[in-house]
């Protein structure tokens, strides 16, 4: 699966497990915005398919489904200023760009051959 093994372990390590077996490795665009615009209640947290049923989408689901954790340190929703300028130094990003592509993510990921907080970071 992983050329690295203490690569998965660090993952699992951390929790994250659950995304080590994830078999699809992209979504179609136009899948995801379907599912986004015409399907999903922000409401009711309900993907909802008219005829054929509601599939709950909370915390609970989406830790159950992709084997995350569920606890822990609170999520921030605002923006961190010291954060964002320390990703943009340590990986070279630009300042005033949009994030970086999935596919440079992946990369990055595929070539660091270390298991240790850039990994896990990236």
């Amino acid at each position: 699966m992983y050329k690295h093994q203490s690569i998965a372990k660090l993952i699992e390590s951390s929790e994250f497990g659950g995304l080590l077996s994830i078999a699809c490795d992209s979504i179609p665009a136009d899948f995801a915005d379907w599912l986004m615009t015409e399907c999903f209640d922000a409401e009711s947290m309900h993907l909802i398919f008219p005829g054929r049923g509601r599939i709950v989408v909370g915390p609970e689901s989406v830790a159950r489904i992709l084997g995350l954790p569920n606890k822990g340190r609170e999520v921030k929703y605002e923006l961190d200023a010291k954060a964002i300028e320390f990703m943009q130094e340590q990986y070279g990003f630009a300042k005033g760009t949009t994030a970086p592509k999935i596919k440079t993510i992946v990369d990055r990921l595929m070539g660091n051959k270390n298991a240790g907080d850039d990994y896990l970071r990236s």
